[in-house]
């Protein structure tokens, strides 16, 4: 244990953090899986895995580039499932 307070009161906000920084990134992945071919409204489904990932890198869980690359790929597969519908 640190016996300095300000070490202290570091473990805790990195506690925190390392707590919030794993809600998030456990929440992209779920939004998405949600995109694929089971989904049944695939669009509302993209609108929400793309805000969430968005979101993510705003906060600072994702870097700023991850989020794009991810944002890219999800809007690939949805245009990919859409077209193997239609």
């Amino acid at each position: 244990m640190p016996s300095h307070q300000h070490r202290v009161k570091s473990l805790k906000q990195a506690a925190v953090r390392q707590e919030r920084n794993t809600q998030v990134k456990s929440r992209v992945k779920t939004m998405s899986k949600k995109v694929s071919p089971e989904s049944q409204d695939l669009e509302k489904d993209l609108r929400n895995a793309i805000s969430t990932v968005a979101k993510a890198s705003q906060l600072g869980v994702i870097h700023r580039k991850a989020a794009s690359r991810r944002i890219s790929r999800l809007t690939k597969r949805a245009n990919k499932i859409q077209a193997e519908k239609a």
